[in-house]
């Protein structure tokens, strides 16, 4: 699940860093980690499955290295 997590990370980060960029902010782990989990709610089933708490807790441990 992690490595999915990062592949999404690798499609996106350059165009939300530039969306960012664009209105005058930086990306932020916690903006990253939303749109990863977005994808993974819908590429996921395991993911949808995890309790709340405990998929935004992976998700931004892996949006914390980027960010």
């Amino acid at each position: 699940m992690e490595q999915q997590m990062r592949n999404i990370i690798e499609e996106v980060y350059s165009d939300l860093e530039a969306a960012c960029a664009e209105m005058g902010e930086t990306l932020d782990a916690e903006s990253l980690a939303d749109c990863v989990g977005d994808r993974m709610c819908d590429t996921s089933a395991e993911y949808r499955a995890m309790p709340y708490a405990k998929r935004r807790a992976i998700v931004l441990k892996i949006a914390r290295l980027y960010c």
